[in-house]
C-alpha cells in the first residue's frame, strides 16, 4: 500500500538493498494504480527502479502489465513478471502468494515461478505451459495458442543467471 511519495521515499531510504520490487492492483500497459490515487507512469518507475544496483525482479501483479516490460528490459532489470492480460484478484493473489512461498524456501526466482504456475494449472481449467523466455530485441515474439497462462517470467538475454537467484540468508 503505498503512493509514489512512500516509494520514492523507500527506495531512497534502502539504497542498495532493494532486490524485489512488487506492485499489486489495478496497472496497464503503461501505469500502475497507486494508493494515493495517482496513475504513476511506468517509464518513470522503470528510471527509478534501474537506479536501484540490488534490483533482481519487478513482479507486475496487476492487469496486463507486459506492455511494460521492454523499457525495464531496457534500464537493465535483469528479471521481470508481468501479464499479458486482465487477471483474476484471486488467482493473482494466489500465483503470489505460491512464488514467495517458493521464494521464501530457498528455491530460485525461475523455480519459484514454475511453483507459482503449476500451483494454479493444478487447481484451474484452461491454463497452458507457463512462459519463461529471454528478451530479445524490443519486441516480444510470442505466439499465442489458445488461453496461456497471462504471467511471464522474462529477462535479459545474457542474463539467465538471475533465474538462479534466491533470497539472501543474512544480510
Amino acid at each position: 500500500s503505498a503512493g509514489i511519495e512512500e516509494i520514492f521515499h523507500n527506495f531512497n531510504r534502502f539504497k542498495g538493498r532493494i532486490s524485489i520490487f512488487h506492485y499489486a492492483g489495478h496497472a496497464d500497459g503503461k501505469h500502475l494504480h497507486l494508493d494515493d490515487d495517482t496513475f504513476a507512469n511506468s517509464d518513470g518507475l522503470a528510471d527509478l527502479f534501474g537506479s536501484e544496483s540490488a534490483m533482481k525482479l519487478v513482479f507486475l501483479n496487476g492487469c496486463s502489465t507486459q506492455g511494460q516490460v521492454d523499457k525495464l528490459m531496457e534500464i537493465g532489470i535483469p528479471a521481470v513478471i508481468a501479464t499479458s492480460v486482465a487477471i483474476n484478484d484471486t488467482k493473482a493473489t494466489e500465483f503470489a502468494e505460491h512464488f514467495y512461498r517458493a521464494l521464501s524456501n530457498k528455491n530460485t526466482i525461475g523455480s519459484a515461478f514454475k511453483f507459482a504456475s503449476t500451483f494454479l494449472k493444478t487447481k484451474y481449467k484452461n491454463f497452458n505451459e507457463p512462459v519463461i523466455e529471454s528478451h530479445r530485441g524490443l519486441k516480444l515474439r510470442r505466439e499465442k495458442t489458445g488461453e496461456d497462462m497471462p504471467w511471464g517470467l522474462f529477462f535479459k538475454e545474457g542474463a539467465e543467471d538471475v533465474l538462479d537467484w534466491t533470497l539472501p540468508t543474512s544480510f
